[in-house]
């Protein structure tokens, strides 16, 4: 856990050497959105497969100046033309649709402990994950996805959340 400290820090470095109790205080709006931009990645990784695609999720970047999933395409499951553009907004408004749908349902998010490793569940796609989530789908609000940008034998889906 990183701790953000304002102010002198030497009252804190007491405290931690003396193990005695401190005090931290949580932007909770902040919170909550770091919350639902972090999420809205996982759902997109839902969309993503119950519309066929057999992508690989790997690196995610979920803060507010520009969050995106970035997944290894594969030779599995459903193709995308990514040198077309008029295919690539396809996906794009189908993996919207998609998000629309699963986010309407309201599903509970579900974190665990599994053989010792945190999990987090969105509908049927689970993944080790030590974020922060909402607990249920309809938390996200509004996701928008906003380009698919083919790269290096990898696809990144931009979204936003509203």
């Amino acid at each position: 856990i990183r701790h953000e400290c304002r102010g002198a820090l030497a009252p804190w470095r007491a405290a931690a050497a003396e193990r005695r109790p401190v005090m931290c205080q949580v932007d909770g709006e902040k919170r909550r959105l770091y919350a639902r931009l972090h999420s809205a990645g996982h759902l997109l990784d839902v969309a993503v497969h119950n519309l066929g695609f057999r992508w690989r999720p790997g690196k995610g970047y979920h803060f507010p100046d520009g969050p995106y999933v970035e997944y290894a395409m594969t030779d599995e499951g459903r193709q995308l033309d990514h040198k077309d553009p008029k295919a690539k907004q396809a996906a794009v408004d189908e993996i919207g649709a998609k998000l629309r749908e699963l986010i309407a349902k309201a599903s509970a998010v579900r974190v665990d402990l599994v053989d010792g490793v945190r999990t987090v569940a969105f509908e049927d796609v689970s993944c080790g994950c030590g974020g922060t989530h909402v607990s249920q789908t309809a938390e996200l609000g509004e996701v928008i996805v906003k380009k698919l940008q083919a790269k290096q034998g990898n696809m990144r889906v931009s979204y936003s959340v509203n």
